[in-house]
């Protein structure tokens, strides 16, 4: 469906261009480019799927949010050429104003060309749409969307302008409003594309589904809180969990793993975390959400004891004079790695806090 896409705008930024030669009209023009805009966007799109599905040891955890950057690329695209668009269309309407009209020719076989470009984009349009959850096809259906818009105003813009020839300002004028609407629109794709790369809040829905997995997992374990937050256009969800103090790691670790493997069966969760604990804490587990949390201009100071035992380690020795090999085995240490927190350790800092918006904090009481 993909090359059929490719093809059928590769002929229609062919057929537009050819139109906009032998007509003179700009709507026809900002048609064109929105075509040759949508071809350059496919590509882009293309080279980041291919690149997000291949490994690369370079990029350890995998290259997903190619496909944000990727739209992202397409939208720095759309407004340079729109740009071009509206800067011919301003000069088209100075120039006809000062006496300069420009003068349109409009035959058929115009109407012809751009009525099949709409058919053949509207139907790309709908098969893009019904999958909304790619990004890839959200920026698609966009663009086949901009397309067909594009394809209307340049026939109501060159028929009226041409039919009418009192009214010539009709066909800049178009081309010059229906750029600023693409503007907008793409501007409202890059907020919400950002916003994910960002880290933007998961669904409440999201949560809940978490929570009940979390909740039915074993008898013994209970539900500390969640955090889930978007990677890309996929989730990160990390668990806080208690388990009773007595457990081995053995079992724990086994536990929290099955637990991780559960989450990440849930749609759209990329990866899964769970922190294992045997009691709530007050004190938030990582540096950047405590240190907002307690107003540091700083958000990534860390600990001062935390600090100052690293500091000790990395240079050999420790408080008392020998080497310190019991860091990750301090009550308060983080239980994070992979996945699991009960390999690395069933103690962990700080858990408590309340939810500052959707998908950000739950915690259980």
């Amino acid at each position: 469906m993909s090359k059929l896409a490719r093809e059928v705008v590769l002929g229609a930024t062919i057929a537009k261009t050819v139109v906009f030669v032998l007509s003179g009209s700009y709507a026809v023009l900002a048609s064109a480019v929105d075509s040759l805009v949508d071809l350059l966007s496919q590509g882009v799109l293309a080279v980041a799927e291919y690149q997000a599905a291949t490994y690369d040891h370079r990029f350890p955890i995998g290259r997903t949010r190619m496909a944000e950057l990727s739209v992202l690329a397409c939208a720095a695209i759309m407004f340079v050429s729109t740009s071009l668009v509206i800067r011919e269309s301003v000069g088209a309407l100075w120039d006809g104003f000062h006496g300069n009209i420009p003068v349109l020719t409009v035959d058929s076989w115009l109407f012809a060309v751009l009525g099949g470009a709409t058919a053949c984009k509207l139907l790309l349009f709908v098969y893009c749409r019904t999958l909304k959850k790619n990004p890839i096809m959200v920026a698609l259906s966009e663009d086949h969307l901009n397309d067909v818009q594009s394809n209307i105003a340049a026939i109501i813009g060159a028929a009226v302008a041409s039919s009418l020839p009192r009214f010539w300002y009709v066909d800049p004028i178009v081309a010059l409003i229906f750029s600023l609407i693409i503007i907008k629109s793409w501007i409202g794709i890059c907020w919400e594309q950002g916003q994910k790369v960002v880290g933007l809040g998961a669904p409440d829905e999201l949560i809940e589904q978490v929570n009940t997995v979390t909740q039915e997992h074993h008898v013994a374990m209970q539900l500390d809180r969640v955090t889930a937050y978007h990677h890309g256009s996929n989730m990160v969800v990390e668990v806080e969990v208690l388990l009773p103090a007595d457990m081995s790691v053995r079992e724990s670790h086994d536990i929290a793993l099955a637990l991780q493997h559960k989450i990440e069966a849930l749609d759209t969760v990329e990866r899964a975390y769970v922190h294992v604990d045997y009691e709530r804490r007050s004190l938030e587990e990582h540096k950047v959400e405590r240190n907002l949390k307690l107003g540091e201009r700083n958000v990534m100071k860390p600990l001062p004891e935390a600090l100052e035992t690293v500091s000790t380690a990395l240079l050999g020795t420790s408080p008392n004079g020998g080497s310190d090999d019991n860091l990750a085995s301090r009550p308060g240490s983080s239980g994070g790695g992979g996945g699991s927190a009960g390999d690395a350790g069933l103690q962990r800092s700080g858990s408590g806090g309340t939810s500052d918006g959707p998908g950000a904090r739950q915690q259980q009481q």
